[in-house]
């Protein structure tokens, strides 16, 4: 754990870069909002965050090209390789891990992939110039510093800032202020991150959703696969475990009743219904079967071919369990977004 009062450090986050590409040739602004895109700062209760330029072959590149403005969270870069924050943490004696695990299970939340596993960087205060523009050379040599033993570097360190996976702005807004909410939550930083895990090895999106539902009867052909699956709804039903408070009774009417006190009406229909294959059921219904699909095959050791989970089966638990994770996130957090939409 690091001290803000003690040690003045401050954080910079290298692997999350939320700017997607833009065409700015249709929304060109003058080159001197980049000054006005650094100085920007988004204050939470616990943390507050402020962007950074990495200076590699490809920025000048990207200055030339333009920026955009976006109403919503301010300016946002070209290219998603140039974007990351300085992390500075209010609270003096806020744990930075809490940081990274809240990240990593809001990503899940808002449906982005399982990424690789997110870390903070600490630097001192006085690290970063001016500017906010620091060189590539210099970011690795922070990354290098907080290593024990520079042999733990990776050989291709310097990609630790180039690329990775983008998104839009307004995900980036979103992605914050969800983290904002949620920091030091254990009942949702658990239940998120049980969600990460349960999208890890199959997550559906686009035409794979319908697919799959036409191909609904479609189990794994190799066991290994068949785990993957079941493991998928193993934590699928952690999820609707850690926003009941523990193990699910058999009285399924106390059920319902402690859903709604957060948040969640058990008695709202919910599912798939495209092709009419099937029909919406409660929710409730839909968590009956997602404690069946848990106990009756994903805990019990060795499997038979013919009691393996569908893939239809986990992408409709994964479905329920993220809605009710929103659900329970917009009861609990009433400034929240609404992520439904």
């Amino acid at each position: 754990m690091y001290s803000t009062k003690e040690d003045k450090v401050s954080f910079i986050l290298p692997s999350l870069f939320a700017f997607g590409r833009i065409n700015s040739e249709k929304y060109p602004i003058e080159l001197n909002s980049i000054g006005e895109y650094l100085a920007s700062c988004r204050k939470y209760e616990r943390i507050e965050i402020q962007p950074l330029i990495i200076q590699t072959e490809e920025t000048e590149e990207s200055l030339e090209r333009g920026w955009i403005f976006s109403p919503r969270i301010g300016y946002s870069l070209v290219a998603s390789y140039q974007g990351l924050y300085e992390i500075r943490l209010r609270d003096p004696d806020f744990d930075a891990s809490n940081l990274t695990d809240a990240l990593h299970g809001m990503m899940a939340v808002l449906g982005g992939p399982p990424s690789e596993e997110l870390f903070v960087i600490p630097v001192a205060e006085n690290s970063i110039p001016p500017s906010r523009i620091i060189s590539l050379d210099e970011a690795v040599k922070f990354y290098r510093d907080m290593l024990p033993h520079a042999s733990a570097a990776r050989d291709d360190n310097d990609s630790i800032f180039r690329g990775r996976w983008g998104r839009t702005p307004d995900f980036d807004a979103a992605l914050w202020q969800l983290v904002a909410n949620v920091i030091g939550d254990e009942e949702l930083v658990y239940a998120s991150l049980f969600l990460r895990v349960a999208v890890e090895k199959y997550s559906f999106s686009g035409d794979e959703v319908e697919d799959v539902i036409l191909r609904h009867e479609e189990v794994p052909s190799r066991i290994l696969k068949a785990i993957d699956v079941e493991n998928g709804i193993h934590n699928a039903y952690k999820i609707v475990e850690a926003i009941y408070g523990g193990t699910l009774p058999s009285d399924w009417r106390k059920v319902a009743r402690c859903l709604a006190e957060q948040g969640i009406d058990t008695a709202e229909l919910a599912g798939y219904t495209m092709h009419g294959i099937f029909r919406r059921e409660p929710i409730l219904e839909k968590i009956k079967r997602l404690k069946h699909a848990r106990d009756d095959r994903a805990a019990h050791g060795r499997i038979h071919e013919n009691r393996r989970n569908t893939y239809y089966e986990l992408m409709d638990y994964q479905e329920l369990v993220r809605n009710l994770l929103i659900k329970r996130i917009q009861t609990k957090y009433p400034g929240t977004l609404n992520l439904s939409e």
